[in-house]
């Protein structure tokens, strides 16, 4: 439904908040509260207190990104997704993934052992349409044909802002070098970026998390992973370097790089 999109506020890792992701994820919470233990990045405090951990299914924690891309809804651009997903926290793997776009209608959903697939929501009646199977890009990296997608261009601080991951430096290095071989574009959504990868857009060659605010930000791994993708995640050592990880595991890694094939990653 529409709401006004206030002034909002700036959260600690320069997010932007605003009354559409605390309605968002207050609806969330009603939706996947009594079955799940929840992690939602934006809701109202105590919303959901109510559930009972006993009556929920053992081992899941339900992600949620209630609106992945705040700042393109306060530029009233699109672009703007609803994020969920499945992270088996004993296997430490993202099992399930679903990201809507609200504005067209169309859902990318992917569970482990199946295909990625597309289906469009009729937003006048709630029909669901029937699910089309996707595939990533079959090209080839081309300085003008191929594209990375980047969620941003700048220095990135998690837990708060007191954990760096890339600085400005860092950053411009990784962007340059890249700009170099291929088109780059920055879309400031990572759940657009990592569809956009999974659905086959011509010339999506990889997209790039440098910007994790959350695990809802990479489980778009389970999605292009589906489509035939691959993907690479690496996790921000206190010694300052960086590790490979799982790039399933939402929670553990920091940067988290999707492509249409291994050597696009």
């Amino acid at each position: 439904h529409e709401v006004e999109v206030d002034t909002g506020e700036v959260k600690a890792d320069d997010s932007l908040l605003t009354k559409v992701d605390t309605e968002n994820g207050d609806l969330a919470e009603a939706i996947l509260g009594p079955h799940f233990r929840t992690s939602i990045e934006d809701k109202t405090p105590g919303s959901g207190n109510a559930f009972v951990d006993s009556d929920r299914t053992p081992d899941m924690l339900a992600l949620v990104d209630s609106v992945d891309g705040t700042r393109l809804l306060k530029l009233n651009m699109p672009g703007s997704v609803v994020i969920a997903a499945g992270y088996n926290e004993r296997l430490r793997i993202v099992t399930a993934c679903c990201i809507g776009d609200p504005l067209t209608g169309l859902i990318w959903e992917a569970d482990e052992g199946m295909p990625t697939t597309r289906s469009m929501v009729d937003l006048t009646t709630g029909e669901v349409g029937k699910p089309i199977e996707v595939r990533v890009w079959d090209g080839v990296l081309s300085r003008r044909q191929s594209v990375v997608l980047f969620d941003v261009s700048d220095e990135f601080r998690t837990d708060k802002g007191t954990r760096l991951i890339l600085d400005d430096g860092e950053m411009e290095d990784f962007f340059v070098g890249v700009n170099r071989m291929t088109r780059t574009m920055i879309t400031l959504c990572n759940g657009l970026n990592q569809v956009t990868v999974a659905d086959g857009g011509f010339g999506a060659l990889a997209s790039v998390t440098t910007a994790k605010g959350g695990p809802w930000d990479v489980v778009g791994a389970r999605l292009v992973l589906n489509a035939g993708g691959a993907a690479k995640a690496y996790r921000r050592t206190k010694e300052g370097s960086l590790e490979e990880v799982d790039p399933l595991d939402a929670v553990a890694l920091d940067i988290l790089i999707t492509g249409n094939s291994l050597k696009s990653v």
